[in-house]
């Protein structure tokens, strides 16, 4: 008899719910805000900042609706799925 894995591929974990793949994209989103901070205006940069490392921290999370996919993968889907298309609930 074999052994089925039921995980193919994994995420590199740091802890117990922070990935590699987290830390890579809040990062390239801070690089992109910071890329992009001089169309801000300037009284408003930190809090610029801010808001940038906090909706990258939310789309990263797990989604509350499918829990196997992130917060970001989510709202792709709903974005690019068939608005004709019948689905039955």
């Amino acid at each position: 008899m074999y052994v089925l894995p039921k995980e193919i591929s994994s995420s590199m974990k740091f802890t117990k719910s922070l990935y590699l793949f987290d830390i890579v994209f809040v990062g390239s989103v801070l690089i992109i805000s910071w890329a992009l901070s001089s169309l801000v205006y300037t009284p408003l940069i930190v809090p610029y900042y801010l808001f940038m490392f906090t909706i990258s921290i939310i789309l990263t999370s797990k989604s509350s609706i499918n829990p196997e996919k992130r917060k970001f993968q989510s709202i792709y889907y709903a974005l690019i799925r068939n608005k004709k298309a019948y689905a039955r609930e």
